[in-house]
């Protein structure tokens, strides 16, 4: 599958800007928020019920801790390895 044009020159712009030390927080932070307001929108949740982070198992282990001692988890087989 190839990359559409335009994404990869988005992320070639991005790499850019961070190889030049010329990027900030503001403009990744626009388009995180972005991204959570769609994805909340499909999903039909607020935008503060979307967690964003840099993988699954950050969110994992703070669920896991939240759990009571002797709770049963249900996961997919392999899932985790």
């Amino acid at each position: 599958m190839m990359t559409p044009a335009s994404a990869f020159d988005a992320f070639e712009a991005a790499a850019r800007e961070w190889r030049h030390g010329r990027t900030g927080f503001d403009g990744w932070d626009r388009s995180v928020g972005a991204a959570r307001e769609r994805f909340a929108r499909l999903t039909g949740v607020g935008p503060g019920d979307v967690a964003i982070g840099p993988a699954v198992s950050p969110f994992a282990g703070l669920v896991a801790g939240a759990l009571p001692a002797g709770a049963r988890v249900l996961a997919v087989e392999g899932d985790f390895t």
